[in-house]
C-alpha cells in the first residue's frame, strides 16, 4: 500500500511537471508571435510613409503677395502651390502672371474677418485652390501653402 501510495504521488508530480512544462511552452509560443508581430507593424508603418512620400507633388513658389483687402485692411502672404508633378510646374510658369492675377482678385474681394483665424485662412487656401484649378481647367493643385501671412 505505502509503494502504491509512492507511485501515485509520483505520477502526480510527473503529471504536474508536464502540466508546466506544457504550460511554459505555450507561453512562449504565444509571446513569440506577439513579438514577431509588434516587431514587423513599424515595417509596415514604414512603406505606408514611404508611400505617402511618393504621393506628394512638386511645391511651386508664385511668390509673395501685397494688397487691400474689400474693406480698410491689407494683406502680406508669400504663397506656394503643390502641384502633381514637374510639368504642371513647367507650364505654370508660362501662366504666372495669370495666376498671380486671380489670386490678387480672390484677395481684394476678401474682407480682414473672412481672411482672419484659423478658419479664414483655410477657407481662403480653398478659395484659392478651387478658383485656380477652374481657371487651368484640371485639378492639377494638391494644396496651397501660406509660408509668411500678415493681416493688418
Amino acid at each position: 500500500m505505502a509503494e502504491e501510495q509512492k507511485n501515485r504521488v509520483g505520477k502526480k508530480v510527473v503529471l504536474i511537471t508536464l502540466l508546466i512544462i506544457l504550460a511554459l511552452i505555450i507561453t512562449y509560443v504565444i509571446a513569440y508571435f506577439t513579438a514577431l508581430k509588434v516587431i514587423s507593424k513599424p515595417e509596415e508603418n514604414k512603406d505606408s510613409q514611404e508611400k505617402e512620400v511618393i504621393k506628394r507633388g512638386i511645391v511651386y513658389s508664385l511668390g509673395e503677395f501685397l494688397t487691400n483687402l474689400n474693406d480698410k485692411g491689407y494683406i502680406k502672404l508669400q504663397l506656394e502651390l503643390e502641384v502633381k508633378d514637374k510639368e504642371t510646374a513647367a507650364s505654370m510658369e508660362n501662366r504666372k502672371a495669370e495666376l498671380r492675377n486671380k489670386i490678387n482678385a480672390i484677395l481684394r474681394s476678401k474682407t480682414k474677418s473672412e481672411v482672419s483665424g484659423k478658419e479664414g485662412m483655410d477657407n481662403l487656401r480653398t478659395t484659392i485652390k478651387v478658383e485656380l484649378n477652374r481657371l487651368l481647367g484640371e485639378e492639377v493643385i494638391l494644396d496651397v501653402f501660406f509660408t509668411d501671412i500678415i493681416v493688418h
